[in-house]
């Protein structure tokens, strides 16, 4: 069987990309700048929620995915070799569902049913170590570890990926090896296990925050980009087969996502780098970029994560991104015409690091998850729709100053 990804964007909550089961999320209003209140985990009026971690070191991975399978979408994270699940409960509220030791380092994740037993299962990727770790989810928001995986990496594993590469119907594992300048495709067989050995994929750099993932030709298979040191390399699947099909010079990115910023049906690529600028560029299709970014702009120093989803709720994508040496959390909103920055204080964090979007609340807008490593919380910027309009407290246009 032949695996289709979406051709608008790669963004997806808890699941890999395969066949008929990217889940996306699509808003139909228009943005409006709201006032809300702020408050804790207990404050379940407040727009904006914090979640204090019981862990010396969390938040730098954040993903959302309906682990509960009870048609919310529960908070994932990382603290102190452990992923944690929070749940949202009925009055608004978040609470610890599960904690779950998950070997040495637990870093980066992907959530994603492996086992295909209808449960959102999680990889994770274990710093500093040579394998990577499955907890298989019981549909209840529990975890239990089901093994070590040792695909080959080199020198230690940072972000995986799920997606059905072969189109076999099965969810793949990726990960990044940036000591032999490649990413590891680790091909499941449905029922949680891994064939050995990975199958390697030249990208011509070190992809060391990992890639993003979304159908770039409109061919309908999962293709790729990944952050080289000087580029960003296209990688294009061949009906089941990556290969390396060129690469866009871009300023040092850091990290890198995939959307469709300009409403024309082609993914473009966000690219962040962690001392330079953000930069956007416009995709034609056929897996062909911009030489030029056609949005280019120096943010503070740090960037660490970029993540896709609709804010404004114009059905255009949107990408926000976080800086390890900021108090702000960076929006470029896609649209049709231009591009605009807007900028948004996340009062109270140290290093915002993690992201995630997802439409937490259910008014069909996106909403932002920050992660803080440096103080192990979370921060929940819920969205408001009032009349036409939604929009998340505080954001402003970004200005010739970076706040």
């Amino acid at each position: 069987m032949m695996t289709r990804a979406s051709s608008t964007s790669n963004r997806s909550i808890g699941t890999g990309i395969r066949f008929g089961r990217q889940r996306t999320i699509l808003c139909a209003t228009i943005w409006a700048f709201l006032a809300a209140c702020r408050g804790s985990a207990g404050d379940a009026s407040a727009m904006q929620v914090r979640i204090d971690i019981d862990a010396e070191y969390a938040g730098a991975e954040v993903a959302v995915g309906d682990l509960a399978g009870g048609g919310h979408l529960e908070l994932v994270t990382n603290g102190d070799g452990d992923v944690l699940v929070f749940g949202e409960t009925a009055d608004g509220r978040f609470e610890l569902v599960s904690r779950t030791s998950a070997g040495e380092n637990a870093g980066g994740m992907a959530l994603a049913d492996f086992d295909e037993d209808g449960a959102l299962d999680v990889l994770v990727a274990n710093h500093d170590t040579e394998y990577i770790t499955l907890l298989l989810g019981d549909g209840s928001g529990r975890l239990v570890d089901r093994s070590r995986i040792r695909p080959g990496v080199t020198p230690h594993p940072h972000e995986p990926e799920a997606a059905d590469i072969d189109g076999d119907g099965h969810l793949d594992a990726l990960i990044d090896s940036r000591g032999d300048h490649a990413i590891l495709v680790l091909r499941g067989d449905g029922d949680g296990g891994f064939r050995t050995p990975a199958t390697r994929v030249d990208v011509g750099g070190d992809p060391y925050r990992g890639m993003a993932l979304g159908d770039l030709n409109g061919d309908g298979w999962v293709d790729l980009v990944t952050p080289n040191p000087s580029e960003v390399a296209v990688i294009l699947n061949r009906e089941g087969r990556l290969e390396r099909a060129g690469a866009v010079a871009a300023s040092s990115p850091f990290n890198v996502a995939l959307g469709d910023l300009n409403a024309d049906g082609a993914l473009d690529i966000i690219s962040a780098a962690e001392r330079g600028p953000a930069e956007l560029r416009l995709g034609d299709g056929t897996g062909r970029f911009d030489a030029s970014p056609t949005v280019s702009r120096d943010l503070p120093n740090g960037a660490k994560r970029i993540r896709v989803g609709d804010f404004d709720g114009d059905g255009v994508d949107d990408a926000a991104i976080t800086i390890w040496f900021s108090d702000r959390l960076f929006l470029l909103m896609g649209s049709a015409g231009r591009a605009e920055w807007l900028s948004m204080e996340v009062e109270g964090a140290e290093n915002p690091w993690g992201l995630a979007t997802a439409d937490l609340n259910g008014d069909g807008c996106d909403d932002l998850v920050v992660g803080d490593a440096g103080a192990a919380r979370l921060f929940v910027f819920r969205s408001r729709r009032s009349g036409d309009g939604c929009g998340h407290e505080g954001a402003r246009p970004l200005a010739s100053g970076l706040r």
